[in-house]
């Protein structure tokens, strides 16, 4: 088709699919059957100039495109290079499958004052043969699932046996956070083909999102006995991780990296940052560095590594990558705490004082802020700054029993005794085995002259675990 006819054939198709649309508003039905017959001749000229250019992808080579893609989500499809996977509507077929246009053909149709019976059934028979599949895809790959799910439940009354909708509509469920739906869809799928590893994970995915880690870990085992693939892999990493199996999820990470599943700088800071809460501080700041060295602009892994310096008490090192956090992410309130630690620790008293004053200042309702604060203003002797703070955070949170325990230290180092005393008091209240607390709590009785009382304070200390508090009841209890 020359540049010249392809320009005129683009122009009439524009304003006859116009022109039908408004025939179909006016209840003009006999024109606009004749409007459907021109739009068609044009269509099959089209298609016949190409035929030899243009191979079509049936339905199930069309699924398996779409359907298998075990970690991008279907709505990636339209930006692939490939265009030859895309879905593909004519401009009959989309006009055609509009919900609006649809539901005036079907009350309508009975009503046409049409003597040739045979345009009615033509009609007819392109209302029936609209591919609800297909359009379902378009609509997912858009976003619009509501109208996605409705064109896949259509699908699925048509045509039953169609696995790839119930997938499709599992997809567009989950996206909607209707995970029992979805589940039940992709239960379909594996019923009729066990063998999809891609139903299995999604399936795995819902539940994770409902929380239920123990079914969702099985499904995802189940996926990777079908195929290794990567969404398996990591989901089930967090679920051991958020479970406590920290050493069966950096295996889950060594996988992917063994497999070449992903090769970029996330497996390694998601591996780190197991591996830190593991408690294999030295093994993550390795691998917080092959993540920087792969991507040098993340603040989370210069934050991470920071983190796992300051347990291995490298607080100069922790300074330099939380100072690099911050400088990325100005408002990333965590890289403050932690460099206000981080020089806390190093009694670099004024600089961590800044640093938890910009967290309060960033955000007046964190109750981390002050607390972080207090602890320093304590330690420079500013005990009624420090009680001030912690007056602000148990305000923000009364159920802190960390407010509560530190405010009563400051109390006993101002000599407040009987706020002292009750602070601990309400520290046991939240934790009655809080051996610290029961040894302020003495410390406080001792003071104001209540030996006996002090001395079952000291006690209950020792008897959970708390070794000052026999010093204490040598000296001051009768055995």
């Amino acid at each position: 088709m020359n540049k010249i006819n392809k320009f005129w054939y683009l122009f009439c198709v524009k304003n006859l699919n116009f022109t039908l649309k408004h025939l179909i508003m006016k209840k003009s039905f006999v024109l606009a059957i004749l409007i459907l017959f021109i739009l068609q001749a044009c269509e099959q000229a089209a298609q016949d100039k190409v035929a030899s250019a243009s191979i079509s992808l049936s339905p199930s080579v069309r699924a398996e495109e779409t359907s298998f893609n075990s970690y991008k989500s279907i709505k990636s499809v339209s930006q692939r290079k490939d265009t030859s996977a895309q879905l593909y509507l004519s401009k009959n077929e989309d006009m055609l499958a509009d919900p609006f246009i649809i539901n005036y053909l079907n009350s309508k149709v009975s009503d046409y004052d049409v003597t040739d019976k045979r345009r009615g059934e033509f009609v007819k028979e392109k209302v029936a043969n609209i591919n609800y599949y297909e359009t379902g895809s378009r609509k997912l790959s858009q976003g619009d699932y509501v109208q996605s799910i409705e064109f896949f439940s259509k699908e699925i009354e048509k045509h039953p046996d169609n696995i790839d909708a119930y997938y499709c509509r599992g997809l567009a469920e989950f996206e909607l956070g209707d995970n029992k739906a979805c589940i039940d869809d992709f239960e379909k799928v594996i019923e009729v083909n066990p063998t999809r590893y891609d139903a299995l994970a999604k399936k795995g995915n819902a539940e994770f999102k409902m929380g239920d880690f123990k079914d969702a870990k099985q499904d995802y085992t189940a996926s990777i006995s079908i195929k290794p693939n990567l969404e398996s892999y990591m989901n089930r990493a967090e679920i051991k991780s958020k479970t406590s199996d920290y050493a069966g999820a950096i295996n889950d990470y060594n996988e992917v990296i063994t497999k070449k599943l992903l090769s970029g700088f996330e497996i390694y800071f998601k591996r780190g940052v197991v591996k830190s809460e593991f408690g294999k501080y030295n093994e993550a700041i390795e691998d917080f560095n092959k993540a920087i060295e792969l991507f040098s602009s993340y603040p989370l892994s210069y934050y991470q590594k920071g983190i796992a310096e300051i347990h291995l008490k490298k607080n100069e090192e922790a300074i330099k990558d939380l100072s690099k956090a911050i400088l990325l992410d100005p408002t990333d309130k965590e890289a403050f705490i932690g460099r206000g630690i981080a020089e806390k620790n190093l009694k670099r008293y004024k600089s961590a004082i800044s640093d938890f004053s910009k967290v309060v200042e960033m955000d007046p309702g964190l109750e981390e802020g002050y607390l972080h604060r207090a602890e320093v203003l304590g330690l420079t002797g500013d005990f009624m700054s420090a009680v001030a703070d912690m007056d602000k955070a148990i305000e923000i949170n009364n159920t802190s029993k960390e407010a509560y325990y530190n405010r009563g230290r400051f109390y006993l180092e101002e000599g407040s005794l009987p706020k002292a005393y009750e602070d601990f008091l309400k520290v046991i209240e939240f934790d009655p085995n809080d051996a610290e607390a029961f040894y302020y709590k003495g410390i406080c009785e001792m003071e104001m002259k209540n030996t006996d009382k002090a001395c079952v304070s000291f006690d209950k200390a020792m008897q959970l675990g708390y070794s000052e508090a026999d010093d204490m009841m040598r000296e001051n209890c009768d055995n």
